[in-house]
């Protein structure tokens, strides 16, 4: 059996399990499943001031 993410060979007796049912070597390669990117945007500009 291979490990769904990095495809290392998994013993079925040291296999993760995640939610969706996927094999996985290790904790690290299943947490990674559930880990999504975080959409990082610019910040809303501010209103110009008046000059004096």
């Amino acid at each position: 059996m291979l490990c769904a993410l990095c495809r290392q060979h998994v013993s079925r007796f040291g296999a993760w399990k995640s939610a969706s049912g996927k094999m996985y070597c290790s904790e690290f390669c299943a947490e990674a499943e559930t880990i999504e990117p975080e959409t990082v945007t610019a910040p809303t500009p501010l209103p110009q001031r008046e000059q004096r």
